[in-house]
């Protein structure tokens, strides 16, 4: 599943991390692939006011806290043997939302990124938020993570050296014609006039021409993304090069160039989410 979200689908993610990924992955299939139950289950951290730890599950003595989750490594919409997906995060915000002992959330990043399916799951889990949403870049938050972001009621970094950016997107394909010539396989791909726009991007992109599959599949996703930073980001500074083209930057320059809005230390941000939840939330959700 995992290897079929990296080849198919278009990724919203920072190269350098994308292929040592791809490269991580093969490497473990090759020595064998651990299950899915191996993985600790995900949950959410629930602390107080204090900015200290909530160890009990008892609703009792949950009252009045804000739960973190803690959003890690590459975004695929499924979960899988690897890692977590996009899915099982949705379902930790619906559990949060239907908590009346919870009063905010932080989505607190660890992410290089991620694939569309992701961005789409949550965007629309973040969507039917009823209570105020904070994300927080731990180190750093690329590409389909800073999309999810806009979704989200206020962006900080918890240090000035956390790192943002890489706005856009990639596609990648793997040709595997040479491979089953060598194979002395032919195969015919036939298609009427009727459909002679199926397939096309691909088909013209393993031909080198790349026309096709920027237009009608690349360029849409790259503008969408573009239009929905501005729309949530009103203070961006559009001036500065590369803002909303790939470029990535430390916290304390998306700061200034308004790609988030404050960095603060993890404690002061738990602490901020009790008042921005009693200052904000009637604003946020009652209009």
């Amino acid at each position: 599943m995992i290897i079929r979200n990296l080849f198919s689908e278009k990724m919203f993610i920072s190269a350098e991390h994308y292929f040592h990924y791809i490269s991580q992955i093969l490497s473990q299939l090759k020595t064998g692939i651990e299950p899915k139950s191996q993985l600790p289950q995900l949950k959410a951290y629930f602390y107080d006011k204090d900015a200290n730890e909530i160890q009990s599950e008892e609703t009792e003595a949950k009252a009045n806290n804000v739960a973190i989750i803690n959003i890690t490594g590459v975004l695929t919409k499924f979960g899988n043997w690897y890692n977590y997906g996009a899915e099982d995060y949705a379902q930790l915000l619906a559990e949060a939302y239907q908590d009346d002992t919870v009063k905010s959330i932080i989505m607190k990043w660890h992410c290089v990124g991620g694939s569309d399916g992701a961005m789409i799951t949550l965007k629309n889990a973040l969507q039917k938020r009823n209570k105020p949403v904070i994300s927080v870049i731990d180190d750093m938050s690329m590409s389909a993570a800073v999309y999810i972001m806009q979704f989200t009621d206020y962006k900080i970094a918890v240090d000035e050296m956390a790192s943002i950016g890489s706005i856009g997107v990639m596609a990648n394909f793997t040709n595997y014609d040479k491979y089953y010539e060598d194979l002395k396989v032919e195969i015919h791909e036939i298609y009427p006039p009727e459909s002679n726009w199926k397939n096309k991007p691909i088909r013209e992109a393993k031909k080198g021409n790349y026309d096709v599959i920027i237009e009608e599949v690349l360029s849409p996703w790259a503008q969408h993304f573009q239009k929905i930073v501005l729309e949530n980001s009103p203070k961006l500074d559009q001036s500065v090069e590369g803002i909303l083209a790939g470029r990535v930057f430390y916290a304390s320059n998306a700061l200034e160039y308004g790609l988030i809005d404050d960095i603060k230390a993890m404690d002061d941000v738990i602490r901020m989410a009790f008042d921005y939840t009693n200052d904000e939330l009637n604003k946020l959700f009652n209009n």
